[in-house]
């Protein structure tokens, strides 16, 4: 999305994209001005190389790599700044937006006004900035191929150090000269300051920014281990990768380490920025430094000067000082997790229906002089199949319902099981769950919650046994098991009989035969049908597995059997399957096998 810049406008454009520039969760915190020398020199007039495609294409490739969520600004100078535009990239119609209009740049101009340039860039970039709901870097790029001959009330030292008085704390200036011998002078000038990288060359090399992704360490408290590891993550914005062999290096300052005599190592000190970096920090010679919070910044630096590393600071900060603990422990004799065994409701000694488990708690000195207290809840695995009625059948003996909270005063908790006959057979699980911020939780057999590092649990399970079946139902079983077993016996000693089986007549004429409930049929002489025929043959139910088959059995004479999956005639000799479909041809009769059981496979 374009925007065009002009005072008068500024508050209707404020109001129409009040929604549309609020950063979105996981997006880039980090946005880009190009400050773009249009003289007519930087095409190729007065004898100057023509440098601007090149300035161009460079823009253009590295604005269409970058992920939504970033806003692009452009001021393209001569004598003046032409305009100032805005762009928002949400989308890659924004970023083909952007492209189009770096085409649409012409170097035609006089004079080159750079000084008053940056002072208007970063005068607009810093009002954009104050309508942001969050912390924004920017990266200004300036592009140019001669110096300033236009700023009166600028050099360059004093607009550099205007630049650093009033950029944002990360921002960066990455000032090109193109075409241009590197002059020492400005190289001295540019050193001397801070998020300043001066750079000649003779062609336009790919943009590359390294975006460090997580500004904030906590390293925790170092003063048992002194070293602790954190996970740093990095960006790489651009379409040309880095190269193999580049290294980021990386600086520890803790000033008030220094003034006590120690001080802070980081490992790795210089490293490829991939997306994830272990960064571990150690203290040395930190035995007799006060306790207390320690706050520094990690230093971030580019080996090559065609990177731009931003934000090239990492705050850090680290503890030393003895944990405030809690410490959770088990009865004597017992151990975590609590087990409480199996409880039976259906006794009839209601006494034995409680049973009772102690959990001992320990607060250090610093734990009782802080004054936290612990929370303590009580929860059942969601995976049981039963609910149990915690703060009822389930309580601690110390806290109000399901949850509540401990000091130093207390020593000892009960969790306490009531039975009672109704409740379900099965086994209960859950956990204790132990909770602070402040406090650190430690003991033999707790365990952490997952994604929850200030929380620690203490596992539980109790079991319910099954009601006692009454004795009459043990008289029941075996008659039940006898009638049960008559039954099969009877089933198995029956035949078996046809369900659907059917015998349809084409010739000499057309009838049916239905066999169904049968297990067997004769025909032919001495049968049941066809008894004027030469050919005598069976039919008969055969159980192999689960299914019943139909075999069709010769006695005597000649039979023909056309398969419903075959095309030709073959003799049946002895015995045959016959399926759904099957042709049983016999002198002049012709007889279709119809089943919706018998199915060939």
């Amino acid at each position: 999305m374009r925007i065009a810049l002009y005072p008068r406008a500024w508050f209707i454009v404020c109001v129409l994209l009040s929604s549309t520039l609020q950063p979105q969760q996981n997006t880039p915190s980090v946005d880009y001005a190009f400050l773009v020398d249009v003289s007519g020199s930087m095409a190729g007039q007065m004898g100057h190389t023509n440098i601007f495609p090149s300035v161009q294409n460079a823009i253009q490739q590295f604005v269409l790599s970058l992920e939504p969520g970033s806003s692009v600004f452009f001021f393209p100078f001569d004598d003046r700044i032409r305009e100032m535009i805005e762009f928002s990239i949400r989308s890659e119609a924004d970023k083909r937006q952007i492209k189009d209009y770096i085409q649409s740049l012409r170097a035609d101009g006089n004079n080159t006004a750079i000084y008053n340039t940056i002072h208007a860039s970063l005068n607009r970039i810093n009002s954009y900035r104050q309508r942001q709901p969050s912390k924004r870097t920017v990266i200004f790029f300036v592009y140019t191929d001669g110096d300033d001959n236009v700023s009166r009330e600028w050099n360059l030292e004093s607009i550099l150090d205007h630049f650093n008085l009033k950029r944002g704390e990360h921002d960066w200036l990455y000032y090109t000269e193109l075409g241009l011998p590197s002059d020492v002078r400005k190289e001295r000038i540019f050193r001397s300051r801070e998020h300043m990288t001066y750079v000649t060359e003779r062609i336009v090399h790919p943009i590359i920014h390294v975006e460090t992704l997580i500004p904030v360490l906590n390293f925790g408290n170092l003063r048992s281990s002194l070293r602790s590891t954190r996970v740093e993550k990095f960006k790489v914005r651009g379409v040309s990768p880095l190269p193999p062999n580049y290294t980021l290096i990386i600086e520890p300052v803790f000033e008030e380490l220094i003034s006590q005599g120690a001080f802070a190592q980081i490992t790795p000190d210089s490293f490829f920025p991939s997306e994830t970096v272990n960064l571990e920090l150690s203290l040395v010679n930190a035995e007799g430094i006060s306790d207390g919070t320690y706050r520094g910044i990690l230093k971030l630096k580019s080996r090559d000067p065609l990177v731009v590393i931003a934000p090239d600071e990492i705050s850090a900060s680290f503890s030393y000082q003895i944990d405030p603990q809690v410490e959770i422990l088990p009865a004597n004799g017992e151990e975590f997790p609590l087990e409480l065994g199996e409880v039976n409701v259906h006794a009839d000694d209601a006494s034995s229906w409680e049973v009772r488990k102690a959990v001992f708690v320990r607060f250090n000195s610093m734990a009782e002089r802080s004054g936290e207290k612990l929370k303590v809840s009580l929860v059942q695995d969601p995976s049981d199949d039963k609910p149990l009625d915690l703060g009822k059948c389930l309580v601690i003996d110390r806290i109000q319902g399901t949850e509540g909270w401990i000091d130093h005063d207390t020593k000892q908790l009960q969790l306490v099981f009531n039975g009672n006959p109704d409740l379900s057979s099965g086994t209960y699980h859950g956990k204790i769950l132990f909770e602070s911020d402040k406090l650190v939780i430690i003991g033999k057999g707790i365990e952490s919650k997952e994604n929850s590092p200030s929380v620690r649990t203490v596992s539980w399970s109790v079991s319910v046994p099954r009601k006692p079946i009454p004795s009459w139902v043990w008289l029941l079983i075996p008659v039940i098991l006898a009638a049960i077993g008559f039954f099969l016996v009877r089933k198995r000693l029956q035949p078996p009989v046809f369900t659907d089986l059917k015998l349809e007549v084409r010739e000499p004429e057309v009838r049916e035969i239905d066999l169904a409930g049968r297990s067997e049929a004769k025909f032919g002489k001495g049968g049941e049908h066809f008894q004027e025929s030469d050919v005598a043959f069976l039919i008969q139910a055969k159980v192999e597995g689960r299914a019943v088959h139909a075999i069709l059995h010769v006695q005597d004479g000649q039979m023909l059997l056309k398969k419903s999956d075959g095309h030709e005639d073959t003799t049946v000799i002895g015995e045959e399957k016959i399926f759904d479909g099957d042709i049983i041809k016999f002198g002049n009769n012709k007889v279709l096998v119809s089943s919706y059981l018998l199915t060939r496979e």
